[in-house]
């Protein structure tokens, strides 16, 4: 069965002519033979070549000296003389030349990108961009505050050393008043029986095929109708009996130890805090069995009647009673205006 070809058009670029027939190769209006800058499209409706194995299926190929576009039955160019030997490119090696120059023109025939769909979905888009967008540009702003008090509280851990009871699966150094225990470590899967279950399965069943057309741009004037098809398959239930092995889970035992031993633990945390003060721990001689242990503090600001927190190297470069650029992000200031 021969190939459909349909005669696609094409615009003169230099007298605005449309929709010249691709069988002409020069303009009919002005005359000027079609060159790169011209793109194939398709009319509406459908012209259909009534004998298409007279049509030639390769593309035009652009003549090197005076850029005019030139049928594959031709070896010398009818514009200029040129050899088709001297050409470099064909119709679709210029367009991929240029695609990165200039946008490809857009088609008058057939296809219109869009419809209700792709406007709401594009309005929705730039209205989350617009929230997100002017979200992050005030938060990025700088914002005047007048600092009315500067807080701290730092806290140091007091650590005493002392016995403590613990319980392992091995036995630490230093442990002592040892007892042991069997207890379950862990549990193991172990092949019990086999058991015999019938299920519904799905299968998909081949149910024809749909089909779709195409057209392909022979890059001379004309198109060539291609008829996909795509298999299409409906889905249908069998019965399935197969054999799935049982497990069990079984215990596996293991000596568990429970001892004394002496460690460093964290018996209690000390306080201190203050307003418009440098910010302090207040240590004080502990007995043998006691050590200072973590330190951390809580910085944070008021200001115009509202409570931020700081990191310290922020906290210290504010003043109370003083007005600053600050940056803000989710209560925090982040940084200082200069």
């Amino acid at each position: 069965m021969a190939d459909k070809i349909i005669e696609g058009v094409w615009d003169c670029v230099y007298c605005g002519s449309k929709k010249i027939p691709g069988r002409f190769r020069d303009c009919p209006n002005c005359g000027h033979p079609r060159d790169e800058n011209i793109t194939f499209y398709m009319a509406d409706p459908n012209n259909y070549v009534e004998d298409p194995d007279k049509i030639n299926k390769n593309p035009d190929w652009l003549c090197s000296f005076c850029n005019s576009l030139n049928s594959d039955s031709v070896e010398i160019c009818p514009s200029c003389g040129a050899s088709r030997q001297e050409s470099e490119y064909n119709y679709f090696q210029n367009k991929e030349k240029d695609k990165e120059k200039e946008p490809a023109p857009e088609p008058t025939g057939r296809t219109r990108s869009g419809g209700k769909g792709f406007w709401i979905i594009a309005l929705v888009m730039l209205g989350f961009f617009l929230l997100f967008g002017i979200s992050a540009y005030l938060d990025s702003r700088p914002v005047e505050l007048h600092v009315d008090e500067l807080r701290w509280q730092q806290a140091v851990d007091v650590e005493v050393y002392k016995t403590v009871s613990e319980s392992d699966w091995a036995l630490p150094s230093g442990a002592h008043d040892v007892t042991e225990s069997t207890e379950v470590y862990t549990y193991e899967p172990v092949l019990s029986h086999y058991e015999t279950i019938t299920e519904q399965v799905p299968v998909q069943v081949p149910d024809g095929y749909d089909t779709y057309t195409t057209y392909e741009d022979l890059g001379n004037g004309y198109f060539k109708e291609v008829v996909n098809q795509v298999p299409r398959y409906r889905t249908e239930y069998q019965t399935v009996t197969r054999t799935v092995p049982i497990y069990v889970q079984v215990p596996v035992y293991k000596t568990r130890y429970y001892y004394q031993i002496e460690r460093w633990v964290t018996e209690r945390t000390e306080t201190t805090s203050g307003v418009n003060t440098e910010p302090y721990f207040e240590t004080r001689a502990l007995p043998e069995n006691e050590r200072y242990g973590s330190k951390y503090g809580l910085y944070t600001v008021i200001a115009d009647g509202r409570e931020y927190k700081v990191e310290y190297e922020l906290w210290k470069q504010l003043k109370a009673d003083s007005t600053f650029k600050v940056h803000l992000d989710s209560g925090w200031i982040v940084g200082l205006e200069e």
